[in-house]
């Protein structure tokens, strides 16, 4: 699967959500007397959803679940598939559970690729140092 500068082409997942393990420190912002304070609030690092167009976002899990990402991914133009050399296409004539599951496995790594192809590893970070 080809990575060009609208990212990846042809049949592929619509995206890939990863948990993230800690804390995050969140900027909190509110209005005090016509000045704006900032304060850092720590919370759960939440969830990392790599796109195949090669953009990421750090979601809470709200965030996550008023977006829809905690759903399963579709495959996106599942229906031209027929070569059974792509992931996509090994995904879609698998015989067993266990040839879908790597399938599918990598065409989640295809994604995640894809965004460290076009902004390197996504790290997100606080005093924990915290990444995925």
């Amino acid at each position: 699967m080809a990575l060009n500068s609208e990212g990846m082409k042809g049949p592929r997942l619509a995206f890939v959500v990863r948990p993230i393990k800690g804390n995050f420190n969140r900027p909190k912002h509110k209005i005090v007397k016509k000045k704006i304070e900032t304060s850092l609030e720590k919370e759960a690092a939440g969830y990392i959803v790599y796109m195949p167009n090669g953009t990421s976002y750090h979601l809470t899990h709200k965030q996550l679940l008023h977006h829809g990402f905690d759903k399963q991914p579709t495959i996106i133009s599942f229906e031209t598939v027929n070569d059974t050399k792509t992931p996509v296409g090994r995904y879609k004539f698998a015989m067993d559970d266990k040839q879908r599951k790597v399938a599918w496995a990598e065409m989640e790594q295809q994604v995640i690729k894809a965004c460290q192809r076009r902004h390197g590893p996504v790290t997100v970070g606080d005093e924990d140092g915290i990444t995925s």
